[in-house]
């Protein structure tokens, strides 16, 4: 597996700041509060690794690199275009265990 170098995560995401150094420790991460749809694309373009919790990745997902993955802080993904994303060599991953009673 090729080294992470960029990860962007595109919204506000709460970390403690122990999340937030081993996340650093895997490539150079660029958060951002919020993002516009013309700024995900160009957000995007060069990422190995982009988050999103809220938005809808669908219509940039075009802007992503092939071999890149898109993570989902959520349980559901049926909002994202799977098809798309795999035919564009973007690998998708969610939390599915996240909502489950300990």
């Amino acid at each position: 597996m090729p080294a992470i170098k960029k990860i962007v995560i595109l919204e506000k995401v709460e970390m403690t700041k122990q999340q937030k150094q081993r996340l650093e420790r895997l490539g150079n991460v660029q958060y951002f509060e919020s993002s516009t749809l013309d700024e995900c694309r160009k957000r995007v373009k060069d990422a190995d690794v982009v988050v999103v919790d809220w938005i809808d990745p669908t219509p940039f997902l075009e802007n992503m690199k092939s071999g890149s993955l898109l993570a989902l802080l959520s349980t559901g993904y049926s909002w994202v275009d799977l098809k798309k994303a795999s035919s564009l060599g973007i690998l998708v991953a969610n939390i599915p265990g996240y909502a489950r009673k300990q």
